[in-house]
C-alpha cells in the first residue's frame, strides 16, 4: 500500500521512499498529493515558491533563538503559524521578546517561509511514543 508519489519516489507507510517499480510512474500533482493521506513525517507546507518541510523553519527558530522549548511550524490558510512553548523559568522576558525575534529570524527567509502567526502555549507538546512532537494533534 502506498501513499503517493511524488518526484518519481513511492511513500511506503513508515514515510521511506522507495525507488518507483516501474519506469512508467509519473509523480502526481501538488492537489493529489495533499487530498492523498500521508505518514506525519511528510508534512509539506506549500507556499506560492513551491513546497518546503516546516522542520527548516522550525530547526532555524530552535538554532536562532535560546529560549525557544519546542516549536511546531504549520499551515492555516494562507498563513504559517508558529507554535512555541518557551523556557519561562530561564528567560522571564521570553514572551515579550518572540515577536522581535521571530522578526529576525524571518528576515533571514523568503517572504514565502516566514512565520505569519505566532502561537505561545504554556504546557509542552503532546508527544509520540518516540518522544517527539505530534504533529497532528492541531487538526483535531
Amino acid at each position: 500500500m502506498s501513499f503517493g508519489k511524488a518526484n518519481n519516489l513511492e511513500y511506503t507507510p513508515i514515510g521511506k521512499p522507495v525507488k518507483p517499480k516501474s519506469k512508467d510512474s509519473k509523480a502526481l500533482s501538488i492537489k493529489a498529493l495533499l487530498s492523498e493521506k500521508k505518514p506525519d513525517s511528510i508534512a509539506v507546507i506549500v507556499g506560492c515558491e513551491g513546497g518546503f518541510s516546516p522542520e527548516e523553519i522550525e530547526e532555524k527558530l530552535m538554532n536562532k533563538v535560546p529560549y525557544i522549548k519546542e516549536v511546531l511550524v504549520y499551515q492555516e490558510g494562507d498563513k504559517i503559524t508558529g507554535e512555541f512553548f518557551l523556557n519561562v523559568e530561564d528567560y522571564p522576558d521570553a514572551r515579550d521578546n518572540l515577536d522581535a525575534d521571530v522578526k529576525k529570524v524571518n528576515a533571514t527567509m523568503p517572504a514565502f517561509k516566514r512565520v505569519t502567526k505566532i502561537v505561545v502555549r504554556d504546557e509542552e507538546f503532546p508527544k509520540t511514543t518516540t518522544m517527539k512532537i505530534a504533529r497532528k494533534y492541531h487538526t483535531n
